[in-house]
């Protein structure tokens, strides 16, 4: 049968050792969903925090939802709301903060996983830990991500937003219409988006504000990533700021058959941080197709080499 959790504006805890779900639905056969309006806060102290769950096994929809606070802590692994199914939603309009202790864990504000994924962000997702992404989006056939708020994230490998269509003709989408700001002590990307099935596509809008940077960052540091099987496609009519690593780049769009484009519309300031360190305000590369930089306004690379 079908599961449904709510918490419809009160409290909840939980606290454990291991593993800590806040609001849980999980299914065998049917549809789960799982719906926070109060405060949600889950504690593991050896393991792993999820605060809204919801995952259904052979059924066909799952969804969760926050207009509420969720707060997930662990140590191996801090999630604030997992979501998995064969078609599944993900939407925060209010307050989802995650963490993870350990020096190998993994946090995510929005976690999604399955076939046909959606995500959406209307107001504040914070995320720390070793490995941290604030949007993370693994698909089959289809990924989309709407930014239309604030993702803030920081960790040693940090990730803003990321969306990925594995499956052959995938399609894996990123529309950031708020802010994404990154801090990485190694490396860190603003939003990638990824479809390197056969024949898949990717493709990036952004309207709002990417900030990457790292005082310290040992690594990379990327504004805007897409890398397809076909399209890979990249429109800024925004603001990207990359500041530090070894090598910074503004936008990179990668094509392994297809056409690699950025279509610059607004700013992109990139400067490298390191002694030596490399910047690109823009690369394209495609093997067989097009690669193609369309600036209308101004890009600035700043480094050793730019």
């Amino acid at each position: 049968g079908h599961a449904t959790a709510e918490n419809n504006g009160g409290m909840v805890y939980a606290d454990a050792l291991g593993t800590a779900y806040g609001v849980s639905a999980f299914a065998v056969h049917g549809d789960a969903s799982a719906h926070n309006t109060g405060f949600v806060q889950a504690n593991a102290q050896f393991g792993v925090a999820v605060g809204v769950y919801a995952n259904t096994i052979h059924g066909n929809n799952a969804d969760v939802a926050n207009s509420g606070t969720v707060v997930a802590n662990g140590y191996a692994a801090g999630v604030g709301m997992f979501v998995g199914g064969a078609t599944a939603s993900a939407t925060n309009d209010n307050w989802v903060q995650a963490s993870a202790s350990a020096g190998d864990g993994f946090a995510a504000g929005i976690l999604a996983v399955g076939n046909d994924l959606s995500a959406t962000n209307n107001a504040y997702v914070d995320v720390r830990g070793t490995y941290a992404t604030g949007i993370d989006v693994r698909a089959g056939d289809s990924a989309y991500v709407a930014n239309n708020a604030n993702v803030w994230v920081t960790g040693v490998e940090a990730t803003g937003i990321s969306a990925v269509a594995g499956a052959e003709d995938g399609l894996a989408t990123v529309v950031n219409d708020g802010n994404v700001l990154v801090t990485a002590d190694g490396n860190g990307t603003g939003i990638q988006v990824v479809a390197r099935g056969y024949h898949g596509d990717a493709h990036i809008d952004n309207t709002g504000n990417v900030n990457v940077g790292g005082a310290y960052a040992s690594g990379a540091l990327q504004g805007l990533v897409v890398a397809a099987d076909i399209d890979a496609t990249i429109h800024n009519s925004g603001s990207i700021n990359v500041n530090g690593g070894s090598a910074a780049y503004g936008a990179l769009a990668l094509s392994a058959d297809g056409d690699a484009i950025f279509t610059n519309d607004g700013d992109v300031i990139v400067q490298s941080g390191a002694r030596g360190g490399v910047a690109f305000g823009a690369l394209v590369q495609s093997k067989t197709g097009i690669s193609l930089v369309d600036n209308n306004n101004r890009i600035t690379a700043i480094g050793d080499t730019a």
